[in-house]
């Protein structure tokens, strides 16, 4: 049975076989534990503790290389209490941890009283991580951009896939 090759959610920057034998590639010595993904993943060390909803990770490919991306966690929003009555103080928090991104008060307290509401329905909360995600997501985006110029990798996308599970990547200009 085929296989696609890398496992990525967003950015696809390709890190050769010749990369890894040079020594050309970012630290990286913790595995990320509870990974949803098919491949081993680690987090690069420089960008561990960067974010609050995503993290910077190397993870292998199926057949030869690996790739640099970043994926999304939910663990920030499960440190935070939502109950009813209680929205302004996870607002804070949120709108004290997130300061450098410059977040919509309004739009932030609405979903943390959804959440407090009815904490039954995720529907708020998945919102809410979403915001949030998208918030961080233009700085990750210009690490990964770094990371590539720094290292001269390559950024590939995925053009295609066979019925055999087998894909076709090709690079981005």
């Amino acid at each position: 049975m085929a296989t696609n090759n890398f496992a990525y959610e967003n950015r696809l920057i390709y890190v050769e076989d010749e990369d890894y034998e040079s020594g050309n590639v970012p630290e990286h010595k913790e595995y990320v534990q509870g990974c949803n993904r098919n491949y081993p993943s680690y987090y690069l060390d420089e960008y561990r503790a960067s974010f609050h909803t995503l993290d910077i990770v190397i993870t292998s490919a199926y057949y030869s290389g690996g790739c640099i991306d970043y994926i999304q966690h939910d663990s920030y929003l499960n440190n935070i209490t939502f109950c009813d009555g209680y929205d302004e103080d996870a607002t804070d928090t949120i709108m004290r941890d997130f300061k450098a991104y410059h977040p919509d008060y309004e739009k932030v307290r609405e979903l943390a009283r959804k959440i407090g509401e009815d904490w039954k329905n995720y529907t708020a909360y998945d919102a809410l991580q979403a915001y949030l995600f998208a918030l961080e997501k233009p700085e990750a985006d210009k690490i990964i951009d770094k990371i590539k110029t720094d290292y001269g990798y390559r950024e590939l996308t995925k053009t295609g896939s066979f019925c055999n599970g087998e894909a076709l990547y090709e690079q981005i200009a």
